[in-house]
């Protein structure tokens, strides 16, 4: 089989192919109906922990919220964009090299990995022949969501293919080893542990009759129906593909009934009951790296993404990996039923940080300090 990663000329091109490909599924009236049902879910929990806090709250359109205080300070957030930390932060913690080299510079452990372009692809080509596990190909920056990341990747072609679908995002791309377990968020909130949440895979539930794609368009007209489902629908891409490879199934395959398959590896994509509640799951020391991470990296709101096999345990006990540090960690996988828990404690800690900012240097302007416009 044609290797494409040997030729990057070509991986290249498929780069541009894909670039149009998401042209078009961002222009997806079920990819908008996803969007809005998002933007929903934000609006229900900032109105509802507004009113649970006694602020006052505006809607300044573009799912842009403003919130007064009895004292008269405002502040504003949009979605999951609020403003505990600035923009130096998030620069900061969106380049995921960056923020690697500082988790080792603190003995964190993190996953091995190889930054590399397309004129230095061999760089990536060289890493995975080396690699006795599968590898991750992700954009090292300017993503969110689990955009562009795939896993599973254990020949040329699919790492060209991985190469092509992440080069459309950045430039610069992170091949790293993929360790095995599951996959947990840990919130943070200026040094305070919020929730743990363990991220299932997204999976698709057999009837007997429907081929595996049939089940995922089913799927995702149920999650279309309400935001308290899921926040996105399910995209075939290369991740989805090779999930179901590595079970020996296809698109075209039909689970037989109540089967759980298992169709994607990047968890961003699942639905509320796939996310679970692991609180009382982790032991202190694995908690305390994982606060270690966000204080490394100067991050006040910090979802910190691990993988590791036992969270009794110390990740090095284990093999366990900080992952990535968030600073606009989406606030779905904390969901409660209806409710989110941690919205309100996160909105009186933005409030509360401005209104000490207004208190030291006078400042009665909500647009200033690198607020949310």
């Amino acid at each position: 089989m044609f290797d494409i990663s040997k030729t990057p000329s070509i991986v290249q091109l498929l780069a541009f192919s894909r670039i149009a490909c998401d042209w078009v599924y961002r222009r997806n009236p079920k990819n908008q109906e996803a969007k809005a049902l998002r933007n929903e879910f934000y609006a229900t929990i900032w109105k509802a922990s507004a009113k649970q806090l006694g602020f006052e709250v505006s809607e300044l359109g573009k799912g842009i919220f403003e919130f007064t205080k009895p004292d008269q300070t405002h502040f504003r957030v949009k979605n999951n964009y609020s403003t505990l930390d600035g923009n130096a932060t998030l620069k900061r913690a969106g380049d995921k090299p960056l923020v690697h080299d500082i988790l080792r510079q603190n003995r964190i452990p993190v996953p091995d990995c190889q930054t590399f372009t397309l004129k230095t692809l061999f760089r990536a080509r060289q890493f995975l022949l080396e690699s006795e596990v599968p590898c991750v190909v992700k954009p090292a920056a300017g993503t969110g969501a689990g955009q562009g990341i795939t896993t599973g990747i254990q020949t040329g072609e699919q790492l060209g293919w991985a190469v092509a679908r992440a080069a459309r995002f950045h430039s610069q791309m992170v091949i790293e080893k993929q360790i095995p377990g599951d996959n947990f968020r840990l919130l943070f909130c200026n040094g305070v542990l919020l929730d743990i949440v363990k991220r299932c895979p997204p999976k698709v539930i057999g009837d007997g009759t429907s081929n595996i794609k049939k089940l995922i368009a089913l799927e995702n007209e149920r999650r279309l129906s309400s935001w308290k489902i899921a926040q996105s629908i399910l995209r075939i891409d290369q991740d989805l593909t090779q999930t179901l490879a590595t079970q020996g199934l296809t698109l075209k395959s039909v689970p037989e009934a109540e089967v759980e398959i298992q169709i994607k590896t990047v968890v961003n994509d699942n639905s509320a009951e796939e996310n679970k509640t692991a609180m009382n799951d982790f032991c202190d020391e694995a908690i305390r790296v994982c606060l270690d991470s966000a204080d490394a990296i100067g991050v006040n709101l910090a979802g910190v993404d691990v993988i590791t096999s036992d969270p009794t345990r110390p990740l090095e006990e284990t093999g366990g990996v900080v992952l990535e540090v968030n600073t606009t960690p989406g606030l779905y996988v904390h969901k409660r039923g209806d409710n989110c828990p941690v919205a309100p404690i996160i909105l009186m800690a933005m409030a509360n940080q401005k209104s000490q900012l207004r208190h030291e240097q006078g400042n009665t302007d909500p647009l200033q300090a690198g607020w949310i416009k």
